[in-house]
């Protein structure tokens, strides 16, 4: 019996918890990373935590470009390994990893404007120094993260997300130890305060990144994939440009909106007990988002291997299952957020009585605003996730660009300016409207199945098996004909075990012109 045939009375949620629960855990664990991190910093002092949100999110702004558009090794590796054909998944990978080694360096010019660059938004002079130092730091470590997030796509591409976490969870204890050694200034190091933050921020990508490479050229990986040919393609880096671009501008957006609601709505309007309230409040939400962003990358990776297959009918049902997963978990997280707001919000305040009680009550009417819209988030990340895996990247892009500006930016500042009584709940008003107008109209471009028009592999459309085809073929087929999750996907997600090639041979590897645009993209 098939995979697709057990699964089918819990509607899919078993294949997709097996991927989403390592991909969830990873991101949790980011999530975990940064909350300790923005905790360790937030014993220095308010200022510091301020600066790490302001910081991190603005050096965020061109490094979520290069995350949006690595997103497609994912959607390329994902096809091809459901077309079984290995070589190229390893070879997407390759190229994936080049390009973001080049795009990194496009963002090193940064480094020099990073003073003036906070010195136009406006804050404290102390705070300008201390964010455009942290900038610094996230901008140079580029290099090591970025490429650290194209292994990562290649692994979720192939169902292998156990090395994921795995590289995950050691990375990010070593990184808590660096920081509780040099942002406290323990084992005869000097305290550092933020910057031994940032050092220990990206001393643990660095280590991701060799636990990552060194399993990717491991020779189980090797004789599958044929990971340890290092030529790249620009025949496939224009593959992914092509398809990730558009994930990138669209999580620049993101970024650009929600950083400008940050430095300028909040903090210039507000002043810095709104920017403690608000930077607290994005320690729980990242706690909320990160794990249903796994389920949303476990989408993108079963969506892109049905579609392999010539399946898109169990595309769409693994991208509801996903969906399912996503709203029971955020929707736990928006009632929790609900009744313990004061408390959450307390555990990241520490000052003087009437500061404190300040900041407790406008957090805790900002975490009002997005215990409301967690179930929107869930249904917009799982289908924004589902649609790359098909590699319709463009329209979400062009929706969160409108929504973005016009909600988030522009009701933003109307509020500000007409209703400055509310303080920073006015902005999260209009960030909440954004949230949940993005999940409408992702679910609406999702169900009108205009993504099965788009045909990323270039091959003749396949027939969907009839039921008597379906049945019969289990008891029908011979070894050579079995797919190929039951040659080399052990039950736990882990390692190939067994040297298999399907496809053809690895002729890609010289520089080649891409293969003509997709069809219905849009």
């Amino acid at each position: 019996m098939t995979l697709q045939q057990n699964d089918k009375p819990l509607w899919g949620l078993g294949e997709v918890l097996r991927l989403a629960w390592p991909a969830s855990l990873s991101m949790l664990n980011v999530g975990i990373m940064r909350f300790v991190d923005g905790w360790m910093v937030s014993r220095v002092g308010p200022e510091p935590l301020s600066a790490q949100l302001a910081g991190g999110m603005t050096a965020f702004v061109y490094e979520s470009f290069v995350l949006g558009t690595l997103s497609a090794v994912n959607t390329y590796v994902a096809q091809n390994y459901g077309a079984k054909r290995h070589d190229l998944c390893g070879q997407y990978a390759r190229s994936g990893l080049a390009l973001g080694l080049l795009l990194s360096s496009f963002g090193l010019p940064l480094l020099v404007f990073a003073r003036p660059l906070f010195a136009l938004i406006g804050h404290a002079p102390d705070l300008q120094v201390l964010e455009a130092m942290y900038f610094r730091y996230m901008i140079a470590g580029m290099f090591i993260t970025q490429s650290a997030v194209g292994l990562e796509r290649f692994f979720y591409g192939v169902h292998r997300p156990v090395v994921v976490i795995v590289a995950s969870v050691v990375a990010n204890a070593f990184n808590v130890l660096c920081n509780w050694v040099l942002i406290f200034g323990k084992f005869g190091f000097p305290a550092m305060g933020l910057e031994g933050a940032a050092i220990g921020t990206v001393a643990g990508a660095g280590l991701q990144l060799l636990i990552l490479g060194g399993v990717f050229v491991s020779p189980p990986f090797h004789r599958l994939f044929a990971t340890r040919r290092w030529q790249a393609s620009w025949g496939q880096c224009r593959d992914i440009i092509r398809v990730g671009w558009p994930a990138g501008v669209q999580f620049v957006n993101d970024m650009i909106s929600w950083g400008l609601l940050t430095t300028v709505l909040i903090g210039r309007f507000f002043g810095e007990d709104a920017l403690a309230a608000h930077t607290a409040t994005i320690r729980y939400i990242s706690l909320s988002f990160m794990p249903a962003v796994g389920i949303g990358i476990a989408t993108t990776s079963l969506v892109g291997k049905y579609i392999g297959e010539g399946r898109k009918d169990l595309a769409a049902h693994r991208t509801h299952a996903g969906l399912l997963l996503a709203m029971a978990y955020m929707g736990v997280c928006g009632v929790l957020m609900l009744l313990f707001r004061d408390e959450l919000i307390g555990f990241f305040i520490e000052a003087d009585p009437v500061r404190t009680a300040e900041i407790i009550q406008m957090g805790g009417y900002i975490l009002i605003c997005a215990a409301f819209f967690q179930l929107f988030d869930a249904v917009g990340i799982v289908y924004v996730g589902a649609l790359r895996g098909a590699g319709d990247t463009r329209w979400p892009m062009i929706v969160t660009a409108l929504l973005s500006w016009g909600v988030i930016i522009g009701m933003g500042t109307a509020i500000v300016l007409l209703l400055p009584q509310l303080g920073p709940v006015g902005p999260w008003i209009a960030g909440s409207l954004f949230v949940i107008l993005l999940g409408v109209a992702m679910t609406w471009r999702f169900e009108s199945r205009a993504w099965e028009r788009i045909d990323l592999l270039h091959r003749p459309e396949q027939p969907q098996p009839s039921l008597v085809s379906a049945v019969a073929e289990p008891f029908s087929a011979t070894a050579a004909e079995l797919p190929v999750e039951a040659l080399d996907d052990p039950p736990n997600n882990g390692f190939p075990t067994a040297p298999h090639t399907y496809g053809p041979p690895s002729a890609g590897f010289q520089i080649s012109p891409a293969p003509p645009p997709e069809d219905g993209q849009g």
